[in-house]
């Protein structure tokens, strides 16, 4: 059974026309400016089709409360040890210190949770 084969310029015109751009191409065969922009728009759209979205959405979701634990631990640990003699010390630097072990546990977890969202999940297991 015979496959239909498009020479390549077909098949860069289809994806040019699908993403809105001429081709732009000179003597040598070589893109311009415009060339590089198409390109990337491929990756993108590759790269796009083949992401799990709602992990991708998860893991961003870790990495915002990472970051936000970032900031609130050390002020808080910052806090407690400017006022050492207060009876609340023990409490606040507790606190503090809880701040940032939860930072860095949504820290490593999202970027696993990302990697897994954008490489997909490991087939094998180390």
């Amino acid at each position: 059974m015979a496959t239909l084969r498009l020479p390549r310029h077909h098949i860069h015109n289809i994806f040019l026309n699908n993403f809105g751009l001429s081709p732009l191409e000179n003597k040598n065969k070589t893109y311009s400016y415009f060339g590089f922009v198409y390109l990337m728009k491929i990756k993108i759209f590759i790269f796009t089709l083949l992401m799990n979205k709602p992990l991708l959405q998860k893991g961003l979701k870790k990495m915002s409360l990472f970051l936000l634990c970032c900031f609130i631990g050390p002020v808080i640990v910052h806090q407690a040890f400017k006022n050492q003699t207060h009876f609340l010390y023990a409490p606040v630097l507790i606190v503090g210190i809880l701040f940032l072990i939860t930072a860095m546990y949504y820290g490593f977890s999202g970027v696993k949770t990302l990697v897994n969202a954008l490489l997909g999940e490991r087939k094998t297991k180390l």
